[in-house]
Parts: C-alpha cells; structure tokens; sequence
C-alpha cells in the first residue's frame, strides 16, 4: 500500500496565495448572504411574519363572519416595504367553521388598508376597496354556495 489515501498526510501544502483567495473568497460569500438575508432577518426580528389582524366584521343577523390578516411573505424581499399577503376568511359563527378562504398578495404588505365590507340578502359578501394604491382590489364569497354543500 502507498500510503496515499484520505487522511494519509500526503497532501500538498497550501500556498499563501491559495490560503488568502479561499479566506477572501469566504468571506466575500459570507458577506452577499448576509446582505440577502438582511430583510428576513429584521422582519423575523420585528413580527412581520405573524399574521396580524386588518380587519373583521360580522354579517347583521350574526350568523357569518369574515376576517382578515395580513402578513409579511417569507423570505422578505425588502427591509422598508417587503411584499406581503392578505388571508380573507369567511367563517360561520354558529359552528365556527371556516366556509371560505381567498389570498390576495401586494408588492408591498403597507398597502393593503381596512376594506368596506358589504352584506347582501343573497348571501353575498363583497370585500371591497383592499388597497391603499387605488387599484380597486375587491373579492366576492358567497355563502349560500358553502351551505348547499353540506
């Protein structure tokens, strides 16, 4: 046997100029990671990923109910304005069960704002005006489809 297997001590020393492009080269890694992961790390640190409340209501003969959170995506994208994503839940409060569930995602999680809810007798509910920017963000649950399901 020659001796020249893993561990053996036969490997060649490293250059100084081979040990200083792997340090640099690490560090240079260490640092564009860091730099990326920058946003996570502050929105980990300050909440951002925990759903928070933006709105609720409940329907006028307090059978349903519908709420909102909002939350920050994951990874953040940004430090100031990362992208974030609202979860519209319409609940019946009888059994609390969730009936429906619809996602609306932004660019920026700071744009979405208090919605106008609207009760109809047809068992419509409409969510309207989601958005901060104007763009008119609206959806529609409509109960009475969840209830002939069951």
């Amino acid at each position: 046997m020659d001796g020249a297997g893993i561990g053996s001590g036969n490997l060649a020393p490293m250059s100084d100029r081979s040990r200083l492009i792997l340090i640099v080269g690490g560090a240079l890694c260490a640092a564009v990671f860091l730099l990326a992961a920058t946003p996570t790390f502050i929105q980990w640190s300050i909440g951002g990923f925990r759903p928070r409340e933006l709105f609720s209501a409940t329907s006028p003969d307090g059978a349903y109910r519908i709420d909102g959170f909002v939350r920050v995506d994951f990874p953040a994208n940004e430090i100031l304005n990362p992208s974030g994503t609202l979860r519209v839940t319409l609940w019946d409060s009888r059994r609390e069960k969730p009936l429906d569930q619809l996602f609306v995602g932004l660019y920026e999680a700071d744009e979405f704002k208090k919605p106008t809810i609207v009760w109809e007798l047809g068992g419509r509910v409409h969510v309207q005006d989601i958005d901060t920017k104007g763009h008119g963000l609206s959806a529609t649950l409509d109960i009475r489809q969840w209830e002939r399901r069951e």
